[in-house]
């Protein structure tokens, strides 16, 4: 934790990020989560620092959707959820049918 403010706070962005997709344990539903974490951090940095220049809206979008997926499954797992049968289902989920061609 790095001490901000004077109280403790998460590591980078980057680190949040690693920390959620550390509980998937090889059943990330995203198939190349190194450049959705990076993209996740651009829309992140570009969306909140006006200085900084954001994706166009379509990457943003599918960025954000895909954020979605992982943040279900995540609160899937933290809830006793079978993650497996979850995955499988993305593909007749509303926001899974959309972004399709991210998903494993």
């Amino acid at each position: 934790m790095n001490r901000r403010y004077s109280e403790p706070q998460p590591g980078t962005y980057t680190q949040m990020l690693d920390a959620i997709i550390e509980k998937f344990n090889d059943t990330v539903p995203i198939l190349n989560v190194a450049e959705w974490k990076d993209t996740m951090r651009n829309v992140y940095v570009g969306n909140k620092h006006a200085e900084t220049p954001a994706p166009d809206f379509q990457t943003m979008y599918q960025t954000t959707m895909q954020g979605l997926i992982i943040l279900r499954m995540w609160l899937g797992i933290q809830l006793g959820a079978d993650i497996v049968k979850m995955q499988k289902m993305l593909g007749q989920d509303e926001i899974g049918k959309k972004i399709r061609n991210f998903l494993v």
